[in-house]
Order: C-alpha cells, then sequence, then structure tokens
C-alpha cells in the first residue's frame, strides 16, 4: 500500500492582507507586495483582477486607478477578516 503522504509536496508561504499593502511569499516566487485596495468598479483584465462568487473584485495598485471608487483595507481586525480572501486571491492574481 502506498502513503498517500509522500505524494505531497510541502512548500513554505506567508501571507499579510496589512492595512498599508499586502504581501505574499511562497516558495520560490518573489514576494508580492500590493497596496491593500480593493474595488467592485467595471474594469478591463488587469493585475489584481479576480471573479469570487460572481462579482469581479480588483485588488492591489489597480484598484488605486479607478480614482474615488476603492476601499482601503484598514488595519481593524474584523475588517482584515472579512477582506482575508478577497486580497489573497488578489496577491495570487499578482
Amino acid at each position: 500500500m502506498s502513503n498517500i503522504h509522500s505524494l505531497q509536496k510541502i512548500f513554505p508561504a506567508g501571507f499579510d492582507n496589512g492595512y498599508g499593502s499586502l504581501k505574499l511569499l511562497v516558495e520560490g516566487f518573489k514576494v508580492v507586495r500590493a497596496p491593500s485596495y480593493i474595488s467592485t468598479v467595471e474594469m478591463e483584465d488587469v493585475p489584481g483582477r479576480v471573479v469570487f462568487n460572481g462579482t469581479a473584485y480588483t485588488v492591489g495598485e489597480s484598484a488605486y486607478r479607478t480614482g474615488n471608487y476603492f476601499d482601503r483595507n484598514t488595519d481593524n481586525n474584523e475588517n482584515k477578516v472579512n477582506n482575508a480572501l478577497l486580497t489573497l486571491l488578489g496577491a495570487l492574481a499578482h
């Protein structure tokens, strides 16, 4: 019987959806660092653009370029938890 655990690849990774900028580190890749901005404004396909639950979001510098139509991830535990998945997906999209 084969050991299923021998088929798994384990790699270190870290994510911080901070107040000023989000940071993502995955082994073997450069660090992704982008402003902690989130927008739902319709945009072309830009870095940080993701679709989640049928809604398109833009995360990072691209969200800032929308002008006044973006939210900033604030330094508040509840806000960080609520935005964690969106900012992680946006960081991966970068």
